[in-house]
């Protein structure tokens, strides 16, 4: 195919074979017609520059916002932070004060006897003290008053190093809350020879009735039964040796206590029991004085009650609750067997293995003294 060239001239004569082109338009529609066109340019040129202004300031206005509120959740988190801080503080106060708690009630129960056990979430407080611990202890057996011939027997626990001349001759300085008057107050105690005799003097104007002769020469013959010989000066001047031995005396033990707010004790009450089996069973009944409770419920259920050679068993009917009431009605049944001669006594059927460090399981041996009180050594 031939290709085609042009030069200048022929296409100055190919331009001008073409038809002619006149425009009409004047130049006020000519300036309408193309105005549109010009102010949508400015327009776009205006969005145009608009855009980035537009968007920083909406940035602007984010951060204006958001600052506050990352500020404050930064605070909410410190606060939070803070108050975990003051939680677990406190968390550790609670502990520290539960510790302080648990620290004063084994103080108190050391003072008075009580012990923490594993059945209870509160410390029991016992009425007895046992013979293993009395062979580690001086045990000063004394009396106070409770009201009206009641009297009340109270056992100073002292060290071992605390001889009974000495304990007993300082008893009559100690205030034992919830009681009367200390039956042997200003009486002196003295070994008289290395024989082993001890006398006991009263003082010249002594206004100690009659009728706690006999719970004196008991409670003398209690703290000094390994004596040979105890020459016994009474109020009235006289002067009688005592026999060192011990009359089996039988009573009942009830549980004496003034106020709600003292301390309780085991007191001895008289009985017509003329059985061991029946004393139980009186120990359910309450008395006349407001003062005294019995130290067994009355909605205690005991199947059985007998006596087996030196060996009392008591067989309940039901479950026993491990708290206060049940250590009550066990040491008071304890103590009262006692009085009757029986050295141990076997509980069944009670549904526990032991009660504030007493094992259920076995025979319990009768106590050595009756309402421990420590923390009473003067020395």
């Amino acid at each position: 195919m031939k290709r085609n060239s042009y030069n200048d001239e022929k296409l100055e004569k190919l331009l001008g074979e073409l038809p002619r082109v006149q425009d009409r338009l004047s130049k006020e529609e000519l300036h309408q017609k193309i105005s549109p066109q010009l102010n949508e340019n400015k327009v776009k040129k205006e969005r145009a520059w608009l855009v980035p202004v537009g968007s920083l300031v909406a940035v602007v206005l984010l951060m204006v916002m958001v600052i506050p509120i990352l500020q404050q959740g930064s605070g909410g988190m410190d606060s939070a932070s803070e108050s975990g801080d003051q939680a677990d503080s406190s968390a550790e106060m609670n502990e520290a004060s539960m510790e302080d708690s648990g620290s004063a009630t084994k103080d108190d129960a050391a003072k008075y006897g009580s012990e923490s056990v594993e059945e209870s979430a509160l410390a029991l407080r016992s009425h007895l003290f046992f013979q293993e611990e009395a062979a580690v202890s001086t045990v000063i057996h004394s009396a106070f008053l409770g009201e009206g011939k009641n009297t009340v027997p109270v056992s100073f626990i002292m060290p071992k190093e605390t001889s009974t001349i000495e304990g007993l001759n300082s008893v009559g300085a100690f205030n034992v809350p919830g009681l009367g008057k200390y039956l042997l107050e200003g009486v002196s105690f003295k070994t008289v020879d290395q024989g082993g005799t001890i006398e006991v003097s009263f003082p010249e104007q002594s206004d100690t009735p009659v009728w706690m002769d006999e719970v004196l020469i008991q409670m003398i013959r209690s703290n000094f039964s390994d004596t040979k010989a105890i020459t016994f000066t009474d109020h009235y001047g006289g002067s009688l040796p005592i026999s060192t031995e011990k009359a089996q005396s039988k009573f009942v033990y009830k549980v004496f206590q003034t106020e709600p707010d003292q301390l309780s004790y085991f007191v001895p009450v008289e009985t017509e029991a003329s059985s061991l089996e029946d004393a139980v069973r009186d120990m359910k009944r309450g008395e006349q004085s407001p003062n005294i409770a019995a130290p067994i419920r009355e909605n205690v259920q005991m199947n059985a009650i007998r006596q087996e050679d030196q060996t009392l068993i008591v067989q309940f009917g039901g479950q026993l609750e491990p708290n206060q009431d049940t250590l009550v009605m066990i040491e008071a049944i304890l103590a009262t067997a006692k009085s009757y001669g029986v050295s141990e006594v076997l509980y069944e059927n009670t549904g526990l293995e032991s009660i504030n460090g007493l094992d259920l399981t076995k025979p319990v041996p009768v106590p050595a003294a009756i309402n421990p009180l420590y923390g009473y050594d003067d020395r």
